[in-house]
């Protein structure tokens, strides 16, 4: 799964999206039916030539490869619970989040959302998510995502968004914000660009 070696990637550097699915995706069809080919087969064999000592080892081992070759769908079900569980947390207590420690202070919210064509896969979105939250005290909430596809399964557009809400003493703060923002993207590895930016004053809005 090249999602394995993105996280990695993710991991020990900051060179962002290593273009893997882009090459690799279209390919997954085939080797996940290669997969459950052998897969079946494997099993077949140790059942018709009773081989039951060492079929605990090869459970292990079909179980480690579907793992992987499922990453990306567990990495995405891991980051919609983080994303509902944030969001199910503001919805009740408003003035939880925010490492914003005193949210009557702050007299401007803000939304952001960015343009980031580096992007290429779910582990791509944990990585400008984490960037996102440590690069501010005044981020609210965060959250990215891949461009959607069209019929045929192709990418309308390459790479993703980001929707960014944040709060502020006042409009200078959200302009320095954004730069923080960007700046701390750009040094993960993922450069991005202004796409809309929206301002209120009401604090009850998150978004």
């Amino acid at each position: 799964s090249c999602c394995a070696v993105q996280l990695f990637l993710n991991a020990i550097s900051g060179a962002g999206c290593a273009g893997f699915n882009s090459k690799l995706g279209p390919l997954r069809p085939a080797f996940t039916s290669l997969l459950l080919f052998t897969t079946t087969t494997t099993l077949v064999q140790h059942v018709r030539h009773h081989h039951f000592h060492g079929l605990m080892r090869t459970v292990m081992h079909i179980f480690l490869s579907w793992w992987i070759a499922l990453l990306p769908e567990c990495i995405h079900m891991v980051n919609q619970r983080l994303t509902n569980r944030k969001r199910g947390m503001l919805a009740k207590h408003p003035g939880l989040d925010g490492k914003v420690a005193d949210a009557p202070q702050h007299s401007v919210q803000a939304t952001i959302q960015l343009s980031i064509e580096s992007m290429g896969c779910v582990a791509c979105i944990n990585k400008i998510d984490a960037s996102i939250r440590k690069s501010s005290d005044k981020i609210v909430q965060a959250s990215s995502w891949l461009n959607e596809r069209d019929v045929e399964g192709n990418r309308d557009r390459k790479g993703g968004q980001a929707r960014v809400v944040i709060r502020t003493l006042n409009e200078e703060e959200v302009d320095e914000t954004l730069q923080v923002i960007i700046s701390s993207l750009v040094d993960a590895g993922f450069p991005c660009e202004l796409k809309k930016l929206e301002l209120t004053d009401d604090l009850s809005e998150t978004g």
